[in-house]
């Protein structure tokens, strides 16, 4: 049996009661939830980050001889799978106008198991059906195939390759220096997460094209690692200078009704329903996409509303410490409208409270995590424009 993770043994340590016999979070969990929130909100400056919203990402997952190795329950291969598929789901929820596909690494050789598309139920069919490990890793070879796939990407396209290392070295039958400045060259940004130890070509490889390299110290911070490249990196230096308009469209859908089956798509499936191009009609199954007819970028609305909050993200919350003149008082989380305290504290404690700076609410330390991880938007603040 696996042993017990420190901060789950004794969970309910972080657990205490109120003066109303209500369970909270103890000072010292709250004290660790508001120092990880904080972390997370380090990126926040003051001014909007200039992120790249349509990436094209190839995944790329070893499963060489290494992937077999038991040390992660059951299998190594298969840890990596439940993380590719949670970190492929994350991608498309964080940027749905982006695009992902699948390269593996076996036998020596490396192989597009999917093409660059916006479907992640087909991502994580096909690669559950090709599991099976054998032979060594070629970094070179996945380089290869990622710089034919990634150099047709139109200007506007953020080109990323990530690597999902369970190998500590790499079989090329070519110089794999030359082909990291190679794929440098077509603008190219490549992070790593290994499961080992730290390789020097690894490490090197990210730092040349501008992008990150971890190692996981275990299964869980394995996931930890890979979901944080869910969120659209910053823009390099430079990328500015090949900006341009962006030509898209809204396609309208048509009815499933009966009698109303049509042909959709390139392989002419019939189908009770489509999305209908708007510059030559082409019907396609699923949006966000690209019309395989003329090439037009299809997206909706919401698409565009969900990539909103990487480009100017929730100001950080205030933690309120104190009521000017008061010693002490209660108020309500305008979030889930518990009671909150708003009290004067001592330096070394932590307070449950925040307060937006904007509109003055008060919200609990739940809210204030869910406003920042997934609603993206401060209600207090949207109350005040509705008026």
């Amino acid at each position: 049996m696996a042993p017990a993770r420190a901060d789950a043994a004794f969970s309910w340590d972080q657990l205490e009661e109120d003066e109303h016999g209500r369970l909270k979070s103890s000072s010292t969990a709250a004290a660790a939830r508001r120092a990880d929130l904080r972390q997370r909100l380090l990126a926040y400056s003051g001014q909007s980050i200039q992120r790249g919203m349509i990436r094209y990402l190839e995944l790329v997952i070893d499963l060489s001889k290494a992937a077999s190795a038991n040390d992660m329950r059951p299998l190594r291969s298969v840890a990596m799978f439940h993380a590719a598929e949670s970190f492929i789901r994350s991608f498309f929820d964080e940027n749905p106008l982006s695009q992902l596909g699948i390269v593996v690494m076996r036998d020596g050789v490396a192989v597009q198991l999917t093409e660059l598309s916006s479907s992640p139920e087909m991502h994580v069919e096909k690669l559950r059906k090709e599991l099976n490990t054998g032979g060594s890793a070629s970094i070179g070879n996945a380089l290869d195939v990622c710089k034919g796939v990634l150099q047709h990407i139109p200007p506007y396209g953020h080109r990323e390759v990530l690597f999902l290392l369970a190998s500590l070295s790499t079989c090329d039958p070519m110089d794999v220096f030359k082909q990291i400045r190679d794929i440098k060259a077509k603008h190219v940004r490549i992070s790593a997460v290994g499961l080992a130890a730290e390789v020097h070509v690894f490490r090197s490889m990210c730092e040349e094209t501008g992008g990150t390299y971890g190692v996981a110290l275990d299964q869980e911070h394995m996931g930890v690692l890979l979901e944080a490249h869910a969120t659209p990196p910053p823009s390099k230096e430079g990328d500015e200078d090949k900006h341009s308009l962006v030509h898209v469209g809204f396609p309208s859908q048509t009815s499933a009704a009966v009698g109303a089956a049509c042909f959709v798509g390139t392989s002419c499936e019939l189908r009770s329903g489509a999305f209908v191009c708007p510059r030559c009609k082409a019907k396609t199954v699923e949006v966000p996409s690209e019309c395989h007819v003329c090439k037009l970028t299809l997206v909706a609305s919401p698409h565009l509303a969900r990539s909103y909050h990487h480009l100017f993200p929730v100001k950080p919350f205030r933690e309120v410490r104190g009521v000017a003149g008061a010693g002490s008082g209660r108020s309500t989380c305008f979030g889930c409208r518990t009671a909150v305290e708003v009290k004067d504290l001592v330096e070394t404690e932590t307070s449950e409270t925040s307060q937006c700076e904007d509109c003055g609410r008060f919200f609990c330390l739940d809210c204030d995590e869910y406003i920042h991880a997934h609603v993206h938007s401060c209600p207090g603040c949207e109350c005040m424009d509705t008026r």
